[in-house]
């Protein structure tokens, strides 16, 4: 289910899954412990769990006498699926502004017919909806309910 969940917010199924396995350990996992568990290659264990420790997901511990890297999921989970999910948005909003820029400028620098004028228009009324929506990540109400990564 959870990698369900990851996989339609174009995540990949691999992330839900490390997480909801990390989740219901009770103790700390190795990579390899990880691996075994879900059926997955290290490989992909790896650069999943280096990506969620990065968002605040998981969190990295050492077992002593032990070289390798253990991890469990957060201890605030909901604050870090809050604070992970606004990251996500927050780098998706970031790059459909950047596409926006880009074909804007392409749009201004060519005398426009109707119809790429009409296209321009559109552009401009999508900005504002980004803009928008980059207003309401930095809200109060946003930032109280811990799912702003400014927290």
């Amino acid at each position: 289910m959870a990698g369900r969940l990851t996989q339609d917010l174009g995540l990949g199924r691999i992330f839900g899954q490390i997480l909801i396995f990390l989740y219901l350990s009770e103790h700390e996992q190795s990579l390899d412990s990880i691996c075994e568990g879900l059926g997955l290659s290290k490989a992909a264990v790896s650069t999943a769990t280096r990506q969620l420790e990065t968002w605040g997901f998981v969190q990295r511990s050492w077992v002593r006498g032990d070289r390798r890297a253990y991890y469990q999921s957060a201890e605030n989970i909901t604050k870090a699926i809050g604070q992970g999910v606004s990251v996500f948005l927050g780098q998706k909003v970031l790059g459909v502004s950047d596409e926006l820029n880009a074909v804007e400028q392409l749009l201004d620098a060519n005398e426009l017919d109707e119809d790429g004028a009409f296209l321009l228009k559109r552009v401009k009324r999508t900005r504002s909806l980004v803009a928008g929506a980059e207003r309401a990540m930095r809200s109060p109400l946003v930032k109280t309910l811990g799912l702003s990564g400014n927290t």
